[in-house]
């Protein structure tokens, strides 16, 4: 574990780290940890992606494991990475990078 409580990831494709991701798609199941619904989640995961820089996500839900984890598989992340793919060309132009 790091000192900040996400668990290390050697030789995980050059990951360091996997932040958790605590909480709940459905808002209104929801008891506690990051909680909103479809587009906040998107939002939310596409900014610490592009302007923070977190990738990958490890979700641990706090409702339905099972149900909340399709919908994160199933829609969350594939919006959040067309959400990033948009956002991240912007991102590399305000700080100056080139990618191949």
């Amino acid at each position: 574990m790091t000192d900040y409580g996400h668990p290390i990831t050697f030789g995980l494709s050059g990951y360091e780290a996997a932040p958790n991701v605590v909480g709940a798609i459905d808002p209104a199941s929801a008891r506690c940890g990051f909680v909103g619904d479809l587009a906040t989640w998107v939002d939310a995961l596409a900014i610490w992606s592009v302007e923070v820089g977190l990738d990958p996500f490890i979700s641990w839900p706090t409702t339905s494991r099972i149900a909340e984890l399709e919908v994160f598989a199933g829609e969350v992340v594939p919006a959040m990475r067309t959400r990033v793919g948009e956002r991240r060309p912007k991102a590399d132009r305000l700080a100056g990078v080139t990618r191949g």
